[in-house]
């Protein structure tokens, strides 16, 4: 059920909600209103080719960013049956948060939202990092919740591009260091297809730059 619905609203129902908004905002105006300046498509890492005069300007991207709510929405329908499930209701909460930003991004393409994408791509992968430590022992989740809340507000000052590379590794290691911790006990299959999904959408994504593959980021967006 928790599956269904987060899929219902990620896949299905916000798309929709895009795809009214493009019809009935036929050109980018309330975004120069709103957000100002425009990040130069020179220096997007994207090859999909922008729309200029449109209200969703990367439309392949934009509704690909959607795929973010639903694992967003499936963490928070799952928290009240996990084993620690305040840290699995946050990180829902930070997913959705980088679904709004990610594809407030790709449809405005404003320089704001960038640094809000890029911070919490960032915040994402390291609120999953060390979040590990609270299943090895829940009394260090106030101070994980706390860390990220004091990082997200620090991080915004100084942002420029997410370390996602460097941060993934990070991720990888701590797993690691978990399945150790643990005995590997679990379900191993699980956990080795998720890791090669994630490579599958960085895959794509490096086609897209190096490529012009302008379809990369957007699956980037559903695999990983």
């Amino acid at each position: 059920l928790s599956l269904k619905n987060s899929f219902l609203i990620g896949s299905i129902f916000i798309p929709i909600i895009y795809f009214l908004l493009n019809y009935i905002y036929k050109n980018n105006e309330i975004w120069d209103k709103i957000l100002k300046d425009d990040y130069p498509s020179k220096l997007i890492s994207s090859s999909e080719k922008r729309r200029e005069k449109k209200f969703i300007k990367y439309p392949i991207n934009t509704y690909s960013s959607t795929f973010l709510y639903n694992a967003g929405f499936y963490l928070i329908f799952r928290g009240k049956n996990c084993e620690n499930g305040i840290v699995a209701i946050w990180f829902g909460i930070i997913f959705n948060i980088l679904g709004i930003f990610s594809s407030l991004w790709w449809s405005s393409s404003k320089k704001i939202i960038r640094k809000l994408d890029n911070l919490f791509m960032e915040v994402h992968l390291l609120y999953l990092s060390i979040s590990y430590i609270t299943i090895i022992n829940d009394k260090y989740t106030v101070y994980v919740n706390n860390f990220i809340v004091i990082y997200t507000l620090l991080r915004y000052y100084y942002i420029k591009n997410a370390r996602i590379v460097i941060l993934f590794l990070i991720e990888h290691c701590m797993s690691l260091y978990l399945c150790w911790h643990f005995q590997n006990v679990g379900n191993e299959l699980l956990y080795h297809l998720g890791n090669l999904v994630i490579l599958v959408g960085f895959y794509y994504k490096i086609k897209d730059y190096l490529l012009n593959y302008k379809y990369g980021t957007g699956l980037f967006h559903i695999f990983a």
